[in-house]
């Protein structure tokens, strides 16, 4: 019987668990790089969608802005045009309408400030010593044929300082020289009234006329007398 006797060297098993490992990094590596790459190219996405909607919400907003500046001018320019419109209809002269608001005024009353509106109202500014002036007042104003739309705004009341010696208001400093009547002086209420109305042009011109035309005859017959 032979005997069988191998002189090579005996091969040793191969180590699969090192294998395994790389194989399995490399997986993790791969999955990594691709969450990474997924991540940024969704990332990326969204910052070009962002960037997208404040491109429109910039043009949506020059747009509005644009418009609102038209529309302001459009308004700007009716305005004007319908401002110079009432100037060119109003032919009532200034000057013969406040003579004759102030022609109204009662004994101890006084015009603060006379201001037109656009719309073609009057606001009337006045001072009184007693409500009851301010009462007459607008009384006369209601009666006189230039006006319409008469009404009082407001009454309001503040202290003036008032001579017991002469009757006078020594608030005002052409009247208050005299230590004596400074001394002798004492507070009391002033009454403050604001008027709004309008002029009926007709009657206004044609009373204004009407006045004018009267001033101008003594004048006129003292020159035919010359």
């Amino acid at each position: 019987m032979l005997a069988e006797i191998n002189l090579l060297p005996r091969k040793q098993p191969r180590n699969y668990t090192f294998l395994i490992a790389l194989a399995v990094l490399a997986l993790v590596v791969a999955g990594a790089a691709s969450f990474l790459f997924w991540s940024w190219k969704s990332q990326t996405s969204k910052l070009a969608d962002m960037n997208q909607q404040i491109q429109a919400q910039q043009e949506i907003r020059a747009a509005q802005e644009l418009k609102m500046e038209n529309l302001a001018n459009s308004n700007s320019a009716v305005q004007l045009e319908s401002t110079i419109d009432w100037a060119k209809n109003y032919e009532v002269k200034t000057v013969p309408v406040l003579q004759h608001v102030i022609s109204l005024l009662p004994e101890r009353g006084y015009i603060l400030n006379f201001e037109f509106s656009d719309d073609g109202k009057i606001t009337l500014g006045t001072q009184f010593d007693t409500s009851r002036e301010a009462a007459y007042y607008l009384s006369e104003l209601t009666s006189s044929e230039w006006l319409k739309e008469v009404k009082m705004i407001t009454l309001s009341t503040t202290l003036g300082k008032f001579n017991a010696l002469t009757g006078e208001d020594a608030s005002d400093p052409d009247k208050n020289d005299d230590k004596q009547k400074l001394e002798n002086s004492m507070f009391v209420p002033r009454y403050a009234a604001v008027y709004e109305f309008a002029i009926n042009q007709e009657k206004a011109k044609k009373a204004a006329a009407k006045a004018e035309k009267n001033k101008n005859v003594p004048s006129s017959s003292q020159g035919g007398q010359n």
